[in-house]
């Protein structure tokens, strides 16, 4: 008998959103700034002690406004991906615009290379930016290339169910459509690793 998937559903920052835990997964906050706020599902440890993960992270664009200028939806994203690629040899990037839940978004799909220990660990992850409001949000899911083909498309499915509502409205199913919307197709899945 197939599991019921687990809804974990927060309210942040003024807002609530709401996202499809995978199976076995379990949360873990990440303090940090008042303006961003992280939150990881995280695998169970596999034999070689990696986890594959979906990284929840938000950013109140009305506290950074007030350092600094608000970000356009291109530039919040190229700040998210470009924070994974700064740390990763021979990158290979895919950028597409889409929505989810009705939230423009852009989706990057990525392979590279991480140095770790003078090791060098192929890695493939998938990461989508949007903006509604004033709350940026970024999902990314990245994992050892070698376990990709698996965890990738969990990840994704995983990111596919998030949702953003305000909070005098409590979270529904979304019938119209789950998952990502792109004129005619669906993206190829990929995402995570973490150790």
């Amino acid at each position: 008998m197939a599991q019921t998937p687990q809804i974990l559903s927060h309210e942040l920052m003024g807002r609530r959103f709401s996202i499809e835990v995978p199976t076995d997964y379990q949360q873990v906050d990440v303090q940090g700034p008042t303006e961003l706020a992280m939150i990881f599902l995280v695998s169970p440890p596999r034999e070689d002690n990696t986890v594959a993960f979906v990284q929840i992270s938000f950013v109140d664009l009305l506290a950074i406004g007030k350092k600094t200028a608000i970000p356009t939806l291109d530039q919040f994203g190229t700040a998210m991906i470009s924070g994974v690629e700064r740390r990763r040899k021979r990158w290979n990037l895919k950028t597409t615009n889409m929505t989810l839940g009705g939230v423009p978004i852009k989706r990057y799909e990525w392979s590279g290379v991480m140095s770790q220990a003078n090791k060098e660990i192929p890695m493939k992850g998938v990461m989508v930016a949007g903006i509604e409001s004033n709350l940026a949000f970024s999902l990314h899911s990245q994992d050892l290339e070698k376990y990709a083909a698996i965890t990738l498309p969990i990840g994704e499915r995983s990111m596919q169910t998030f949702r953003l509502y305000t909070v005098d409205r409590k979270p529904q199913a979304d019938q119209s459509s789950s998952g990502w919307i792109r004129a005619g197709a669906l993206a190829n899945n990929h995402s995570l690793w973490m150790k």
